[in-house]
């Protein structure tokens, strides 16, 4: 299996595993201690599926700035669907701003570190 393949079976599988945890009906997650850990979670959870949406290289080379700007609107995207859906009353589930604002977070740092690490990648290439 060549390694685009790959990483769009992972990817696949991390964002069926997403939609099925976001969209449980009346799925609570406890902290005790930290408040509002879901955000966190939130967070690191839109930030993996946009890594390996970048991974996938669905919009050209994987580290290319148009492939992470393209991954990383799309994440933009879908973490909104993926919010206001979970008003769907059967669900019952809340449309929360700061969940989405957390996704958003997320999505931007994992845009920004690619970025970083397209761009140690290319200086690394280039002094050598």
């Amino acid at each position: 299996m060549n390694s685009r393949r790959h990483w769009r079976v992972v990817f696949a599988c991390y964002a069926l595993a997403l939609v099925t945890a976001t969209h449980w009906p009346a799925l609570k997650i406890g902290s005790h201690g930290i408040n509002r850990l879901d955000l966190f979670i939130h967070a690191g959870a839109f930030g993996a599926w946009t890594v390996l949406l970048i991974l996938c290289g669905f919009f050209g080379r994987r580290l290319g700035v148009r492939n992470i700007a393209c991954s990383a609107l799309v994440a933009g995207a879908y973490a909104l669907v993926d919010e206001v859906s979970q008003g769907i009353p059967i669900l019952r589930r809340t449309v929360d701003p700061l969940d989405l604002a957390a996704n958003a977070g997320g999505i931007a740092i994992a845009g920004l570190g690619m970025l970083l690490l397209a761009r140690t990648r290319v200086r690394t290439a280039t002094d050598r």
